[in-house]
């Protein structure tokens, strides 16, 4: 079963008609899915639960970025579609669903499932620890140009911090302060 959302999420990003492409899968959907793998045990959350939530957790915004803005309860729709199309048990269907309608900030725990919190958590984990990526998305998929696009993702990065789970900050704070420095502009403090 994992196969086959593999091979349709990165067949979605293949398409000419995604706006994220191939890239998005290999340095954002695949991140996603290992730090999900790492955080399920740390926060007592079930993999054959968070991992197709966290193959699907974008397909929305591949298949149609103009509705990005909606990507997360499109998503939900089309996870739910897809998994029980896939024959998994409703109760895995409706829980990977909801993964997948609340990732798009970290659930605290406590305010969600572990599920919730573990996909929720592996999601701004991985936009932190790929900062090339993220600055390279802020460009191609929101056609904003440097200066904008960094500001962005400093934005995003400081926004999602102190929302993640104690446990993963401690993961994450060699990749946030890596995401921290990637966003230093040192044109200020240069000598011409």
């Amino acid at each position: 079963m994992i196969s086959n959302l593999h091979s349709l999420v990165e067949c979605a990003c293949a398409r000419p008609e995604s706006r994220l492409g191939l890239d998005f899968y290999r340095e954002h959907i695949l991140v996603v899915e290992r730090f999900a793998c790492r955080l399920a045990p740390i926060l007592g959350a079930r993999l054959d639960i968070v991992l197709p939530a966290a193959l699907l957790h974008d397909l929305a915004a591949i298949e149609d970025f103009s509705r990005f803005a909606e990507h997360h309860e499109l998503g939900a729709a089309r996870a739910t579609s897809i998994l029980r199309e896939l024959g998994l048990p409703e109760d895995h269907v409706l829980a990977a669903s909801a993964c997948v309608r609340r990732h798009v900030l970290p659930v605290a725990q406590g305010e969600g499932t572990a599920e919730e919190v573990c996909l929720s958590n592996a999601d701004a984990l991985a936009q932190m620890a790929n900062p090339s990526y993220c600055l390279h998305y802020a460009r191609e998929a929101r056609a904003l140009h440097f200066p904008a696009g960094r500001d962005w993702y400093l934005a995003l990065v400081k926004h999602r911090w102190p929302r993640l789970h104690p446990a993963v900050a401690d993961l994450a704070r060699p990749h946030y302060l890596c995401a921290l420095g990637a966003c230093v502009d040192d044109r200020a403090d240069s000598n011409p």
